[in-house]
């Protein structure tokens, strides 16, 4: 079992099966379909390959978190957030690591990205102030995220060609703008599910780990409490010694 995308190898096994097939290739998928999937050995497998994946991830954990920042560093945000959430859920703590630190990153990219788009557009209206230079600035606008900080600036520069536009093609231009604020609003809702998505994870985490430790304290008063008992139960020992003086 292992990552194909991080070329990385958590465990093996060897499986003999045999096939018959009128060609190699139908010999083999014979030969798998003859594979028992509740096979004994295959469950223990899986089970010590999931296991070996939760710790190399926990284990690893810093390493990962570090490599994230060095990739966001380099401006390659995409990269970074794709190794953070490359983390299984069930990876507790390195997986609540990557949750916290992703947000930031992503706030990183959707500004670096959006000042630059901020920057095209603003040098192309600069050099085509007519409408085959608006059209190709409001799309660059378009792609500014709504949480982006060069937002009230990108809207500012909106303003400016739709000023200019309503002159040349009002009609044409109010269809335009209409198109950006759906965009805009769209990209707003999403934002916000995403916000809302990982305040719920958040608080689903929470509540997952107060109810291991309460589940925790419940099982050692469970044992203190057999233990308790199974000494009422002990028969009573009495030694006696018999001293004899001649």
């Amino acid at each position: 079992m292992g990552d194909v995308e991080a070329d990385k190898l958590y465990s093996t096994m060897t499986i003999t099966a045999m096939g018959v097939g009128t060609s190699e290739t139908k010999a083999y998928i014979a030969a798998i379909k003859n594979i028992k999937p509740r096979n004994a050995e295959i469950t223990a497998f899986m089970e010590e390959s999931k296991q070996k994946i939760v710790d190399y991830y926990e284990t690893n954990s810093e390493e990962i978190i570090a490599e994230a920042k060095k990739l966001a560093g380099m401006q390659n945000y995409e990269e970074a957030l794709t190794l953070l959430s490359s983390v299984p859920n069930v990876c507790s703590k390195c997986y609540k690591e990557c949750s916290e630190l992703a947000p930031s990153i992503y706030y990183d990219w959707i500004n670096a990205d959006g000042a630059y788009c901020l920057q095209q557009a603003q040098t192309i209206w600069a050099e085509q102030p007519n409408k085959q230079g608006a059209e190709k600035a409001m799309e660059y606008l378009s792609k500014i995220n709504f949480a982006a900080t060069c937002i009230p600036d990108a809207q500012k520069l909106t303003e400016q060609i739709k000023e200019k536009m309503l002159i040349e093609d009002k009609r044409e231009w109010e269809f335009k703008m209409q198109q950006y604020k759906d965009n805009i609003e769209r990209e707003k809702r999403q934002w916000e599910q995403y916000v809302q998505e990982y305040q719920d994870r958040h608080e689903r985490m929470m509540a997952q780990d107060a109810q291991r430790a309460a589940n925790q304290r419940l099982i050692i008063k469970a044992c203190r409490d057999i233990a308790v008992e199974r000494a009422k139960h002990q028969p009573r020992v009495i030694n006696y010694n018999r001293i004899l003086v001649w």
